[in-house]
């Protein structure tokens, strides 16, 4: 069916939902050129892993966010959100470090 046998209704929607698309891509670009700036601006590494883990939480309205570094082998506390921080203190006290496995990924195993 072409464009012209589909009817005014169905267009208005396809319509609908490119302007949907068109505005999510519009918030994400603007989203992003902001953290870039901010992460730019920050001085230290610390200020931009809190800057990175505030922002992501922000970003996917999650409702906290923490890293966890890798070192040698395990994973270690790193950067987390004030809300995130009670969970992560408590689990830290219960399992300081935790082993590499599978489902733990670095920058160099995605290329």
């Amino acid at each position: 069916m072409d464009d012209q046998q589909k009817p005014k209704k169905h267009l208005l929607e396809e319509l609908q939902q490119e302007r949907s698309l068109v505005k999510c891509e519009r918030e994400r670009s603007m989203a992003l050129k902001e953290v870039s700036n901010k992460v730019a601006a920050a001085h230290d590494t610390d200020e931009v892993l809190d800057l990175i883990v505030n922002e992501a939480a922000r970003l996917l309205g999650a409702p906290a966010a923490w890293l966890r570094f890798l070192d040698e082998n395990v994973m270690i506390p790193g950067a987390t959100t004030k809300s995130g921080a009670a969970y992560i203190e408590e689990h830290s006290r219960i399992r300081p470090t935790l082993p590499r496995n599978d489902h733990c990924g670095t920058l160099s195993d995605s290329r």
